[in-house]
């Protein structure tokens, strides 16, 4: 597996940001709508449980959320899963918002230093924020991803569709341009859906 080269882990910015403040989690859609009370509308979570469930559960245990903000996603899948995901969350202010007991698994980190150092092996990583990545870091993190867990659930902003205020976003690629780089780093699409890929890289029993 390729990983990433020193240099650019050495030269990322900083772990922790401000650069998501608190008026962007209480001003989310640009309508003074605060996050926690449409945080369902940005994310695909509930289309991810039910594609599972379809499927026997796939025997889903263990979690990362790449992208926790202010944790309703944790809570979510604590009551649908039992299982109290782990991950990271860049904004320094959403990542004090986690309440405690999620938040003990959650590092405020940016996701690329997070998928580097994780050393776990987990049945699913959950990401929302690739296209918040620069486009070179695209390959190499999500090799990192398919070395850590056997199926990654993608929730993107393709070209085709995304959301306009959305002003943090660096990517807008079709997603085509997405499948493909989910090839090249060792996923193969789960049976017919477009956002469950199964990792190559690790060998577990479906």
């Amino acid at each position: 597996m390729t990983k990433p080269d020193t240099a650019v882990i050495d030269s990322l910015p900083s772990l922790v940001s401000d650069e998501w403040k608190e008026e962007d989690f209480l001003n989310y859609d640009g309508e003074g709508r605060p996050y926690q009370k449409i945080w369902k509308q940005y994310n695909s979570v509930e289309d991810c449980v039910k594609i599972l469930e379809q499927n026997g559960h796939a025997g889903i245990e263990s979690v990362v959320v790449l992208g926790t903000a202010t944790g309703e996603i944790l809570k979510f899948f604590d009551s649908t899963w039992n299982t109290r995901p782990y991950g990271c969350e860049l904004s320094a202010w959403a990542y004090r918002q986690i309440p405690h007991p999620y938040r003990r698994r959650i590092k405020n980190q940016d996701l690329r230093h997070y998928v580097k150092e994780c050393r776990m092996k987990v049945d699913m990583v959950y990401a929302n924020s690739f296209m918040y990545l620069e486009e070179q870091d695209v390959p190499w993190v999500l090799k990192e991803c398919a070395r850590i867990a056997r199926f990654l659930f993608a929730d993107l902003s393709y070209s085709e569709c995304y959301a306009e205020n959305d002003r943090y976003r660096k990517i807008l690629k079709p997603h085509r341009w997405w499948r493909d780089r989910f090839r090249e780093a060792g996923f193969v699409p789960f049976k017919k859906y477009r956002r469950l890929w199964q990792s190559a890289l690790t060998h577990y029993p479906i």
